[in-house]
């Protein structure tokens, strides 16, 4: 099962504190959230932490990628490190979206080279 790039910037909304419940992101806080997603992104695919296509976030992959979004993004939205609550959960975003990676690719097949 996968989820939307929305869904995960919305996510990550939540844990900065932007929105909670069934309140929807504003749209100039969206369109923030955006820019430093497809950055996070760029920075994961490099990583070789992302591996699915735009808009197919897999579900395993959801929580972890809104907690490093959330904290790439919470500078600007008042939570960064001199904040009086500063979002502290980015690391361990990292941590779980290479446990998951690693796991992922430990399950596929190894190509044989025949000499």
């Amino acid at each position: 099962m996968t989820v939307t790039d929305a869904t995960v910037r919305l996510l990550a909304a939540k844990e900065l504190g932007l929105v909670s419940g069934n309140e929807s992101l504003s749209a100039g806080d969206d369109a923030k959230l955006d820019e430093y997603f497809d950055g996070v992104r760029a920075w994961l695919i490099e990583e070789g932490l992302c591996y699915w296509a735009t808009d197919t976030v897999p579900e395993a992959a959801k929580l972890p990628l809104a907690q490093i979004l959330a904290s790439q993004a919470a500078e600007h939205f008042g939570r960064g490190q001199g904040a009086e609550a500063p979002y502290t959960l980015g690391a361990q975003g990292f941590a779980a979206l290479e446990r998951h990676c690693s796991k992922r690719s430990a399950r596929e097949p190894v190509p044989t080279d025949y000499f």
